[in-house]
């Protein structure tokens, strides 16, 4: 027995030994006061109105599907003709041009591809002028959407699984980004569709729960919602705080990029607990980030004691103590 216990000794501190931890390599924190804003993710809902800005745009109107234009012929009034319908694929159709394509063109094109059309038909000297009577129905549409029935939800637009934003007469954007950013690319977006004559309003209406998945020593492990601008701290709050067990001081946030690059952050949630303007309790999660709580080194060693000595060797660990009772 006396050979047993500096044996068993000798093993549980090369046990407690051999139970470090990991080590991670931590990049540098984030600068507090350079803090990223919030971007944008699938699921999050955008409400987009829109406005005519009644302004002379310098650029010239191009024509477009649902416009209804006059077309004056000098010299040749039975050629003239008003309300002329431009159909969805943006031709039109006059007597003695046949079907000619209007849409896209600026009135000058229209007028000039017309008179080409005229003399092939020898009709002598045309004299084309063309004008719109009824303007942008695409315009109109947009301005007029809050007129509709529901209008309101008919200018929420949710962002697609793929991060793409689709909106009316525009081409789809990848909306995983900041919403200031977002919103200078649609606005400038609409502005070339429409020449200038439409401005466009966006924000957030709702958005979707982040989550991030927090792991170790933590009482509920797994994946937690957070608020848009959540820290490490709030989201460690979120999964039931830490256990006993949990080395407060060596926290590993680890973060992967759209390009497949990551960062991983050792965050000293110890100090954060104790210190409310620490830097480590100011860093901000993003969505899929991941959160590992790692044992500390008196746990690791508790459970290599109880894996290797108490399960593999068969001799009872007890401290005894005897108490003779005496009778009176």
């Amino acid at each position: 027995m006396e050979f047993v216990r500096p044996l068993m000794l000798s093993c549980l501190l090369l046990l407690a030994g051999c139970a470090a931890q990991p080590t991670f390599v931590s990049s540098p924190l984030p600068d507090r006061q350079a803090a990223p804003a919030v971007e944008l993710i699938p699921g999050d809902l955008l409400e987009v109105n829109y406005f005519a800005t009644g302004l002379n745009s310098p650029q010239a109107y191009l024509i477009a599907a649902g416009d209804r234009l006059r077309i004056d012929v000098a010299e040749h009034p039975e050629l003239s003709r008003q309300q002329v319908l431009v159909v969805s694929d943006g031709s039109i159709g006059i007597p003695a041009a046949g079907q000619v394509g209007a849409g896209g063109r600026t009135v000058k094109e229209l007028g000039i591809e017309l008179e080409r059309r005229y003399r092939s038909a020898l009709i002598r000297n045309p004299r084309v002028v063309v004008s719109v009577e009824e303007g942008d129905t695409r315009l109109r549409s947009l301005v007029n959407r809050r007129g509709l029935s529901s209008a309101a939800e008919s200018n929420l637009f949710e962002i697609a699984e793929s991060g793409l934003l689709s909106l009316p007469a525009i081409p789809p954007l990848d909306a995983r980004r900041p919403l200031d950013s977002l919103r200078s690319d649609v606005q400038a977006a609409y502005r070339v569709a429409f020449a200038g004559q439409v401005e466009a309003t966006v924000n957030l209406r709702q958005s979707k729960p982040r989550r991030v998945h927090v792991i170790g020593e933590v009482v509920r492990a797994g994946s937690v919602d957070y608020p848009s601008r959540g820290s490490v701290m709030s989201a460690v709050a979120s999964a039931g705080g830490f256990l006993n067990t949990a080395e407060t001081g060596k926290v590993v946030l680890f973060r992967y990029n759209r390009d497949g690059t990551g960062s991983q952050w050792l965050v000293d949630m110890k100090t954060a607990l104790s210190q409310a303007d620490s830097d480590a309790s100011h860093l901000l999660v993003r969505p899929e980030d991941v959160i590992y709580v790692p044992k500390s080194g008196i746990a690791l060693a508790n459970d290599a004691v109880d894996l290797y000595v108490r399960r593999m060797v068969p001799i009872p660990i007890t401290i005894g103590v005897g108490i003779a009772v005496q009778p009176w």
